[in-house]
């Protein structure tokens, strides 16, 4: 078993809990945003600009 997943007891699938997420948001103008979400120890997340 992995750190960040659990079987549920009904052991009919897996949770999973994200460590980090990514959005990308399209532009007519070709700068596209990305943004990436990382969690935190404390359960907060950080947002990190990856593009423009």
């Amino acid at each position: 078993m992995c750190d960040i997943c659990y079987l549920p007891e009904n052991r009919e699938a897996y949770a999973i809990e994200p460590v980090h997420i990514e959005f990308l948001t399209f532009s007519e103008n070709r700068f596209h945003d990305r943004s990436q979400f990382q969690k935190e120890n404390d359960d907060h997340w950080r947002e990190i600009k990856l593009q423009p």
